[in-house]
């Protein structure tokens, strides 16, 4: 099949989202795939210092590319923004693809991405796409909860308006499945397929050298966490549980882009470290020398919604895992997964995973085996 996957996410991210696993995965099920990332614009170069807003500048000049991984990307280059554009939406005639150069249409022409089999929207600001395309199936893959769609009326109407148009309702959470009933009028099944792991990716033969950093070695322990290091963590609780581990030689490492807040506020707890962004590449390298992977999310309605990609990359490593609570955790019934309702739960949680860290491994990479990107791309695009 010919199948067009619209997504944040770029291959040569620094962080590997579903839509790129899923887009492996129909490559190897023999797809001819094509990921469309959010278009960058010129209003985009007062980000120009961010190392992702540089690769995507770089690699929108390429037009239709492929990928080492396999399949084509495109990352459009637009006059103005999504986000602007959809702001004065109800107030101009334009449509969106107009604004890209060299034309959309003209470059899926060439590549014979004019005419699929499916169509993968993962934001329905990609609904543009449609009024291009001709597609036998449209799959609205819903990976996270929007609150501000809410508040905004054109964005809300085009919320509608592809929900009742798709083909197929997928959402990575059962909060997110929650969310939709609650807030719009669905008339379909909506099926929750949760996001998993790359089980060949972490299961290869290790490189030789290590990357694990030297500060690393300090510690007895190692508590890790890796993804975003913004306002859905709770930094409150890692600077009170790097206090209350600190006699007990525990570190606690954080690895992910963040900011210089951030970096002020836990200046002074001498065992929580912000690593910085680590090479997806080198990944399992580093989750295999640490002892507990956590979640440390903050109680908000958008993280009631989140799928936690590290979950069974983590699991797959052999980590247990020390999470807050949040729907789609609790709903995952995961024994390897030590939830906390609390401050103090999470502390403990931590102390009971590093003593039964054997025993929790050894569950969590069994659990993590049946997660593979590849099963859960089958269930996707299945009939």
């Amino acid at each position: 099949m010919r199948i067009i996957i619209a997504t944040h996410g770029f291959s040569a991210s620094t962080y590997k989202v579903g839509s790129f696993h899923i887009a492996k995965s129909l490559v190897y099920f023999g797809n001819s795939v094509l990921s469309i990332s959010f278009p960058i614009s010129p209003f985009h170069i007062g980000k120009i210092t961010n190392p992702e807003i540089r690769k995507k500048f770089k690699l929108s000049t390429k037009g239709i590319y492929k990928t080492k991984f396999g399949f084509y990307e495109y990352i459009p280059f637009s006059i103005i923004p999504l986000s602007i554009y959809f702001a004065f939406a109800p107030k101009i005639f334009f449509n969106f693809h107009t604004f890209i150069l060299p034309p959309v249409k003209f470059l899926l022409t060439r590549k014979e991405f004019l005419d699929i089999d499916v169509l993968i929207i993962e934001h329905s600001r990609f609904i543009f796409l449609k009024q291009i395309l001709k597609y036998k199936k449209l799959i609205y893959r819903v990976t996270d909860i929007y609150p501000f769609v809410l508040k905004n009326k054109y964005l809300y109407r085009l919320e509608e308006k592809i929900i009742k148009e798709a083909d197929k309702i997928v959402v990575t959470s059962t909060g997110i499945k929650e969310f939709l009933q609650e807030n719009f009028e669905v008339d379909k099944e909506i099926i929750v397929i949760e996001n998993g792991v790359d089980v060949d990716f972490f299961l290869r033969k290790e490189k030789k050298h290590s990357r694990t950093p030297k500060i690393w070695d300090k510690y007895n322990y190692k508590i890790i966490y890796v993804g975003a290091i913004d306002n859905r963590i709770d930094i409150d609780l890692l600077i009170h549980t790097a206090k209350q581990l600190k006699n007990k030689n525990i570190g606690i490492f954080l690895f992910g882009q963040y900011n210089n807040n951030i970096k002020n506020r836990i200046k002074n707890v001498s065992n929580l470290h912000l690593m910085g962004k680590i090479d997806y590449e080198y990944l399992p390298i580093l989750l295999k020398k640490a002892d507990v992977g956590i979640l440390p999310f903050r109680k908000i309605k958008e993280n009631d919604g989140r799928s936690p990609m590290k979950l069974y990359e983590y699991g797959i490593c052999k980590l247990p895992v020390v999470a807050v609570k949040t729907k789609d955790i609790e709903a995952k019934k995961e024994k390897f997964v030590l939830i906390s309702e609390n401050y103090e739960d999470f502390v403990e949680n931590i102390e009971r995973a590093i003593r039964n860290k054997e025993t929790l491994g050894n569950i969590a990479f069994e659990s993590s085996l049946k997660m593979d990107w590849k099963e859960k791309t089958k269930k996707l695009i299945e009939n």
